[in-house]
């Protein structure tokens, strides 16, 4: 189980930081790498996938379900994907319904998943693979 203090401090120590596309430079990331930092604070590694030429979220989403699990029912340290119109993106779940995500807009924010810029889109949670106390 992710310690939700120790979550909120890796994302309260990153609310200054700005979006940079493919960014993974401290200060300067995108959505994935941000996604990334964040759960490599509390003990979940997810590897960098290739990009391929994208350049958004597609490709890690694609790769991602190798380490990871859909679920119904998000807690904290769970990943958000949300994806609408052919755009993606990803945060982590704070708890309850509200998700840190870093933005092209505002850098890294928490909001309700419902208030966020790709608000009415499909949104999907998922756990780490062959962590038996995340359920």
């Amino acid at each position: 189980m992710i310690d939700a203090a120790l979550l909120d401090k890796a994302v309260y120590e990153t609310m200054h930081w700005r979006f940079v596309p493919k960014g993974r430079e401290i200060g300067a990331m995108d959505c994935v790498g941000w996604t990334r930092y964040i759960l490599a604070r509390v003990g979940v590694e997810i590897p960098d996938y290739e990009y391929g030429g994208s350049g958004d979220a597609a490709v890690f989403y694609e790769n991602f379900h190798k380490h990871f699990r859909p679920t119904l029912t998000p807690r904290a340290g769970d990943v958000a994907f949300f994806a609408r119109g052919g755009r993606h993106h990803m945060g982590v779940c704070m708890g309850g319904a509200v998700v840190a995500h870093c933005t092209e807009e505002n850098g890294v924010v928490r909001q309700r998943a419902d208030q966020m810029p790709l608000n009415r889109a499909k949104i999907e949670y998922y756990r780490p693979l062959g962590d038996p106390a995340r359920g």
